[in-house]
């Protein structure tokens, strides 16, 4: 290897080892190696402690950055030397061969040559032109690029600065509605605290009253109560008196003792009862409309958050056509001829091999991975048995059972056993809908990290993942079904199920003598050994012992009425297997004639097949 030059030595030992470009404000760190200052401080980000050297991984424990002048003059003289050896005209460069001047340059070899070179065996059949006209062309070619990269520069900036006067026009919009907030917030606390001031004031008032009338009344029951004992005693003394002296005055006595009698204070205390229940009644309406008023306020906050961010979510983006991949599905999971729909199967197909297939748990990825932008899909779910849709990583685990969360790279929402989850960690969320959603919209920001999900039909937002993390690896839209009547769909098309490894389809002959088998009746014990959350349940709920007839008589159908409209054509990866029923559009034609694919997409639920072709 060819020993350094001195100028390449120069121009490293003036270099910063972070950006590897000439110094700029160069400091000096406690170890004694230089950089930039910008680079230095970005590579110590926000730290407080121990400052690690990028260079020799020496540690201190101060940020001590201490200017170093001497070098950045350094660096400004031979900035300027080398501007100086460029600009200057050079003395003729010659041939290394020939040390002639070289006055041509060879297309071919992209190089200057000599006119012996020129009449050489090496060049003599290439493009020869003398080398100003070269340069002059290849001037051109650079200030053609040079312009458009200078156009694209200023585009660049245009939009920048468009971003920045937008940015702070959000936050001055921002600042408004933080102040009108408050305010509004100050008003209610003020007239609150108004009407508890108020409340109180009355209430003091009561207490006085009370007080004043319990003092009245204890002063009057006091006074009545020395008038009774002193006529008692008088009373008691009459009676000790001889009879013509104790007849004496007898009815002016008697009409004392009825005036002595103590007169009633519980007409006073009653008004005072009735003001205070007056109080019990005012704190009653005030719970009630306290109650109210934070369950509006709570509800039509969240109501207009929700409205808000579908609008800013739900048809933000490009809309993409997603398919789903066949070499990812498991192998009990059946997928149309389009690749738009799946659905449980009730059969472990014979499938080969492949590291991107989930062979535990019932999942299936989308076809297109993304790494940029913002995308959504509209896919349906069926209202039975178990299903899940959202995002997946690339590197999410394909063998063995699989955790859904968004630590082991998947955002989803989920149905379960008649209830909605968000698949969430380290505890799934309950999402309380009041409604059963048949659309879905999944609508993903990828440089925010976020994953929305809408009820596609009410424009109703079902639950936002905010904060997820892609770090730049691609995101393939993900599905999860499981269970009886379990299907999603992705787009209409004709709904005609076939397996993973073939095109072949097997219409079913001799309609009158089909025996279907319901879902779930080829399920052995077995293969229900599911490893997915809620799977076995769900898997034994609708299993059925396996048996030498599959199809017991109990599912035979019955011979269709004439000009009645019957199923088509059954197709699954098995062809001893037969799946559900594809509606037909057209009447039976001539006995025995082969039955022709429909144009349908919609396939009958198993207890809706049996009512409609008892």
């Amino acid at each position: 290897m060819a020993a350094e030059s001195p100028a390449e030595s120069l121009r490293d030992e003036l270099s910063c080892p972070i950006c590897l470009e000439y110094f700029t404000d160069p400091v000096t760190i406690e170890c004694g190696h230089n950089f930039c200052w910008a680079c230095i401080r970005q590579c110590w980000g926000e730290s407080e402690t121990n400052f690690s050297c990028p260079q020799c991984r020496e540690t201190a424990q101060q940020r001590n950055l201490r200017p170093n002048r001497q070098l950045g003059n350094v660096v400004e003289l031979v900035k300027r030397l080398r501007f100086q050896a460029v600009t200057e005209p050079e003395g003729e460069r010659v041939c290394e061969l020939h040390q002639e001047a070289l006055k041509l340059f060879c297309g071919e070899d992209q190089t200057p040559i000599c006119v012996v070179c020129d009449k050489s065996k090496a060049h003599r059949s290439h493009t020869v032109v003398p080398i100003e006209e070269a340069a002059q062309e290849y001037k051109e070619q650079i200030w053609t690029q040079l312009q458009t990269l200078k156009e694209e520069k200023e585009k660049l900036l245009k939009y920048r600065q468009a971003e920045e006067g937008k940015s702070q026009e959000y936050l001055e919009k921002t600042d408004v509605e933080r102040r009108k907030i408050i305010s509004e917030i100050q008003q209610l606390r003020q007239f609150l605290e108004e009407q508890e001031r108020l409340l109180l004031a009355q209430l003091g008032g009561l207490d006085k009253e009370i007080v004043k009338m319990q003092n009245e009344n204890v002063t009057k029951l006091s006074l009545e109560i020395s008038h009774l004992s002193e006529l008692i005693s008088e009373m008691e003394g009459k009676c000790q008196q001889p009879a013509s002296e104790f007849l004496k005055d007898i009815r002016s006595i008697l009409s004392r003792c009825e005036k002595g009698k103590a007169q009633a204070v519980g007409e006073s205390l009653s008004k005072l009862e009735n003001r205070i229940g007056d109080f019990s009644e005012k704190r009653i309406v005030l719970e009630m409309i306290l109650r109210e008023f934070k369950d509006t306020l709570v509800f039509e906050l969240e109501v207009k958050g929700s409205q808000f961010l579908a609008k800013e979510m739900e048809n933000v983006g490009e809309k993409v056509n997603v398919t789903l991949d066949p070499d990812t599905a498991h192998p009990k999971l059946v997928l149309s001829e389009d690749w738009k729909h799946v659905k449980y199967g009730d059969a472990w197909q014979d499938l080969p091999h492949n590291p991107k297939r989930f062979d535990s748990s019932l999942c299936v990825l989308g076809c297109e991975g993304f790494t940029s932008g913002r995308r959504y899909w509209d896919l349906e779910v069926g209202e039975g048995g178990g299903w899940a849709v959202g995002v997946a990583k690339e590197s999410v685990k394909r063998k063995g059972p699989v955790k859904y969360s968004p630590e082991e790279g998947i955002c989803a929402v989920a149905l379960r056993r008649g209830e909605y989850w968000a698949l969430t960690s380290p505890e799934e969320i309950p999402l309380s809908l009041s409604w059963v959603p048949q659309r879905i919209r999944v609508s993903l920001d990828y440089e925010e990290g976020q994953v929305a999900f809408f009820d596609a039909d009410r424009k109703s937002l079902i639950f936002h993942y905010l904060m997820a993390s892609f770090t730049e690896e691609r995101v393939f839209p993900f599905f999860w079904v499981v269970g009886k009547m379990s299907w999603l769909r992705l787009a209409p098309s004709e709904m005609r199920f076939q397996s993973h490894v073939s095109n072949r389809h097997f219409p079913l002959k001799g309609h009158s003598h089909v025996r279907v088998a319901p879902p779930g009746i080829l399920h052995s014990p077995e293969r229900m050994s599911s490893t997915e959350p809620n799977l076995a349940a769900a898997s034994a709920e609708h299993a059925t012992p396996a048996s030498g007839n599959l199809w017991p008589s109990t599912f035979q159908q019955r011979k269709p009425k004439p000009n009645t409209c019957r199923p088509r054509r059954w197709v699954h990866c098995n062809p001893a297997r037969a799946t559900y029923p594809v509606r037909g559009t057209e009447p039976h034609s001539a006995q025995g004639a082969t039955p022709q694919p429909t144009k349908r997409d919609n396939f009958y639920s198993w207890p809706d097949f049996l009512k409609r072709y008892k």
